[in-house]
């Protein structure tokens, strides 16, 4: 991952404003990604590509160029989703305490909508480029189906993008949502 976050406040991860997201991202692409501003600053906060290497590296053996195939697909795609599902289900505190809101930057709940699935889709297709391609994929359905199963997006502004998401990643969404919410109703 070659891209640096745009600055951010003294003291926080997020960036500090729109304008600041937009000329970060006026300086900044990614070869065939249609990917907006705030989509793709997003993808440079998200951890979760990280993750995935360390895990490959956790393997005694891994084919070559495993890492690079990882990185590739996890960036920006699952990278964007992860940041952008967090940003969703934290529209209102968000809005209370005046952060930055990656998916705020959308015009309306349908273009999130539309522009959530698009990334969902995006992403399950570059996990499809990979060995063990479907672990990948359960672990891009499992970060939808956890997001979704949070109170915050049982809401009926959210429900649309929800939907939409659930759309992109079915099967495997459907059944992490309900895992999670079931532990959740279960634990005290």
């Amino acid at each position: 991952m070659k891209l640096r976050s745009p600055p951010t406040r003294p003291g926080q991860a997020r960036p500090a404003s729109a304008e600041t997201v937009r000329a970060w991202a006026g300086r900044h692409s990614i070869d065939g990604a249609d990917l907006e501003p705030a989509e793709l600053s997003a993808a440079t906060h998200s951890p979760v590509a990280t993750h995935a290497l360390l895990a490959t590296a956790a393997k005694a053996h891994g084919p070559s160029g495993e890492f690079e195939a990882i990185e590739a697909a996890y960036f920006p795609w699952t990278c964007a989703l992860s940041t952008l599902l967090d940003s969703l289900i934290d529209q209102e505190t968000d809005a209370t305490t005046g952060d930055f809101s990656f998916v705020g930057q959308y015009g309306s709940t349908d273009e999130t909508a539309v522009r959530l699935r698009m990334i969902a889709e995006e992403s399950l297709a570059a996990t499809r480029t990979l060995p063990s391609d479907r672990r990948h994929a359960v672990l891009v359905c499992s970060l939808v189906g956890m997001s979704l199963s949070t109170p915050s997006a049982r809401t009926p502004r959210i429900q649309p993008v929800a939907d939409a998401l659930v759309a992109a990643t079915a099967p495997f969404s459907s059944w992490a949502r309900a895992v999670v919410t079931s532990q959740q109703r279960l634990l005290p």
